[in-house]
């Protein structure tokens, strides 16, 4: 069975290449939105598993852009992976640097 945390990253790392798709193509309010409520959800679900980690984060306020996004769910996964090993970032990172193809708002 997959480790929780792994699947969470999993989610985020595709949220955050979908928030870069975002900014990329100029996405209305909605998408913004959107990428907002996934990552609070996922920071949530975190928290649940690792509150140690998340003490530094807070849920982000719905006017938040898809940059702030973008930002904070890359932290977030530099935190995670304080607890992997060295070559489990990298994987996250490599997915994050290339666009993803999931959200279409152009």
């Amino acid at each position: 069975m997959t480790d929780p945390l792994d699947r969470l990253a999993r989610v985020l790392a595709q949220l955050v290449s979908d928030a870069g798709f975002a900014l990329l193509c100029d996405a209305d309010d909605a998408v913004q939105h959107h990428c907002v409520r996934q990552y609070n959800q996922v920071l949530a679900q975190v928290r649940k598993l690792e509150p140690d980690l998340t003490a530094g984060f807070a849920p982000l306020d719905l006017s938040a852009g898809a940059g702030v996004v973008r930002m904070r769910g890359r932290d977030l996964l530099v935190q995670l992976s304080s607890t992997r090993s060295s070559d489990w970032l990298g994987a996250w990172l490599d997915r994050i640097f290339s666009p993803g193809d999931r959200l279409v708002c152009c």
